[in-house]
């Protein structure tokens, strides 16, 4: 009678089975990760967007008030400006909000919103002596 090799190389199912529920547990972590970066980044740039929106209508308006006394006349709403502040097709929407008047302290308010992941809003504030 010739003795048995006992082979005892490889892996077994339940090892197996081990490192594949391992390795999904840690790529779905990753693809959270990468999922949350995308939209962070969305975020941040939109808000810088909106920022440059909001410094450009507020650097118009000073420019304005140099010749034209500013008041709540010049109040305006513009829907779907985009990244270069043309109104049609994009995401954010500007409302100017003026207080006050000639001989007075002047409050420039301008608000813009947008959606990206969720509803955002971003108000820029000037005091401004006409």
């Amino acid at each position: 009678m010739s003795p048995r090799i006992k082979n005892n190389s490889g892996f077994t199912l339940i090892e197996i089975l081990i490192a594949i529920s391992l390795l999904s547990i840690v790529m779905l972590g990753l693809a959270l990760m990468a999922t949350a970066a995308v939209q962070q980044g969305d975020f941040v740039r939109n808000r810088t967007i909106g920022i440059t929106l909001a410094r450009d209508k507020i650097n118009d308006l000073k420019r304005l008030a140099l010749s034209t006394p500013l008041s709540s006349a010049n109040n305006n709403s513009e829907t779907g400006i985009d990244a270069y502040g043309v109104e049609g097709q994009g995401k954010f929407n500007r409302i100017v909000t003026i207080t006050g008047g000639p001989g007075q302290l002047t409050t420039l308010n301008v608000t813009l919103n947008w959606t990206d992941y969720k509803a955002n809003t971003l108000t820029q504030t000037i005091l401004l002596k006409q």
